[in-house]
Order: C-alpha cells, then sequence, then structure tokens
C-alpha cells in the first residue's frame, strides 16, 4: 500500500534560479508598468511525497530490557496501612503540634527560637508552625537592623544567617569580617570550634553571585572539615562527626526534604538533650 501526499508552496520568483524562471516579454513589460510594490511574481511549486509500501505482516523486532514487573500492582498498594491512621493518633498528633506551638511563643532568646526552628525543619515537621516561625524570624531580623551583636561566635552567627537568607531576608555577608584577620582570611583559631565550622559550611552555600567572602568561607570549612575527620583527636563527638561527614557529601538544604528528615531522625534520637515532643511528633 502506498500513501502520496501532495501540498502546495508558494515563494517569490526572486528566490527561484534565473534559468529555471523565464519571463515572458510581454509579461515583463507590463507588469514594468506597475509600481514596484506590485512586481513580485508568485510561482506555485507542487510536490509529492510517496511513502513505501509495507506489508501488515511485517514484523518489526525491537529491544528488550526485560524488566520485571512491579510488586507495587493495585491490590498491593491498596492493601498498605498504617498503624498511625487511626482517630487516636489523629488527636495525639494535634496535641503535639499544641504543645510545639507553646514552645515556640515561649522562647525568650532569639537564638534558642533560631535553634528550635532548626530542628523542625531537618525533622520535617516545620510548615505546621509557619506563623510561629514567621514571628520568630521577623523578630530576629528587627534586632539586627537595629544592629549585629558582634559579640556572637560563629556558631550563632551562622546559624542566624542562614535561617534568615533561607527564609528570604536580606543579610549582609559582612556579618563574617569579625572573624577574618586584616588580611581578610578566616582565622586559624576557629578550626578549634568544630560545630561553628559546620554552620558557618551550611551557611556559605546561600551565597549570591560575587559574594567573596562566602566563597572564601566555603573553602576554608571545606578543606578544615576534612582535615578535621581524618585525624580523630580533634573530635571527640561521634555524632558530630557523622554530622560533618554528611554535610561534606552533600549540603542539607540540597537534599530531597523527606529523606533527609527521616535521615535526621535517628540522629536527634542520639542527642541528651533532645525533646519527646519533637521526636514523637517527627
Amino acid at each position: 500500500m502506498s500513501l502520496s501526499v501532495g501540498f502546495g508552496l508558494v515563494m517569490p520568483s526572486s528566490l527561484l534560479a534565473s534559468n529555471a524562471i523565464r519571463l515572458d516579454s510581454q509579461s515583463h513589460a507590463s507588469q514594468a508598468k506597475l509600481p514596484i510594490h506590485q512586481r513580485v511574481r508568485l510561482r506555485i511549486l507542487r510536490c509529492r511525497i510517496a511513502e513505501p509500501s509495507q506489508t501488515n505482516d511485517q514484523k518489526i523486532d525491537r529491544r528488550s530490557a526485560f524488566y520485571q514487573p512491579s510488586i507495587w500492582d493495585y491490590n498491593y498498594v491498596q492493601s498498605l496501612n498504617s498503624e498511625y491512621a487511626g482517630d487516636m493518633y489523629v488527636k495525639w498528633a494535634t496535641m503535639l503540634k499544641e504543645d510545639v506551638k507553646r514552645m515556640l511563643d515561649k522562647v525568650v532568646d532569639p537564638l534558642d527560637g533560631l535553634g528550635l526552628i532548626d530542628d523542625l525543619q531537618r525533622l520535617g515537621v516545620f510548615y505546621h508552625f509557619e506563623d510561629e516561625i514567621h514571628r520568630i524570624l521577623e523578630s530576629t531580623y528587627n534586632h539586627i537592623i537595629e544592629g549585629w551583636n558582634t559579640d556572637e561566635d560563629l556558631q550563632a552567627t551562622s546559624l542566624k544567617f542562614r535561617l534568615l537568607r533561607q527564609h528570604g531576608y536580606t543579610i549582609s555577608e559582612d556579618v563574617f569580617k569579625n572573624f577574618m584577620d586584616e588580611i581578610g582570611n578566616f582565622k586559624t583559631c576557629l578550626c578549634e570550634d568544630v560545630k561553628g565550622l559546620l554552620y558557618l559550611y551550611e551557611a556559605s552555600y546561600f551565597s549570591l553571585e560575587g559574594e567573596r567572602i562566602l566563597e572564601e568561607a566555603r573553602d576554608f570549612t571545606t578543606k578544615n572539615l576534612n582535615k578535621i575527620l581524618k585525624r580523630k583527636d580533634m573530635i571527640d563527638d561521634e555524632d558530630l562527626a557523622i554530622l560533618v561527614s554528611h554535610a561534606l557529601e552533600v549540603p542539607t538544604h540540597w537534599r530531597m526534604q523527606r529523606l533527609e528528615a527521616r535521615w535526621f531522625i535517628d540522629m536527634y534520637e542520639r542527642r541528651p538533650n533532645l525533646s519527646p515532643t519533637l521526636i514523637q511528633l517527627a
């Protein structure tokens, strides 16, 4: 069986080869009397495309990857259930959320509030408390406008900078100049504060184009955190070493949120000062 397709193509004669189109003298003379914008001749070219005939019983060989059928069929998905889906657990979750809201409302020290927000984000339950989180961040930002506290340590400064930038607040990288020497390098004494280095490392990934201080911070923290992991005498906290190694693989905010939350729940359970309310809610 063959299939023919025809179509017409309209084009100015000036685009065709001169030896393909010949104008007769009478037509040429008549066009000379017309205004120049009316002298364009159009030619219609007709093309025909014929598809090669194929027999209906022709077999086409296709490669197969030999994929196994998925076990996630409809009946299997419908058979899945959770022991936490009952009304009792829904009421329990509501009660836990109210307890966390009270914890956020009672925050007095802004740094304590930022630490709580960071835990809620990493545990994957922060979206339940958007209004309370916004209130704390707004209060923190208003205090910064009045003047940044230069007495804060590296960990507090980095945490404040990271959370505010993460939530869209405008914070200058100049807040880290207090931790740099006269020639613009980060002070070597900062290497003794492993947790501060880790927080600075995470904050450096919220840099904007052309921010040299944060670029320097990223190089400085990456190099020294890798050195610390190789020397067991520089870090005696096993959980902190796991957090450092985990962050050096991929920065926290680059990871898939739900998978990161599941990983962090196990880490949070190992804290000596964990909040039972947070871990139960997560």
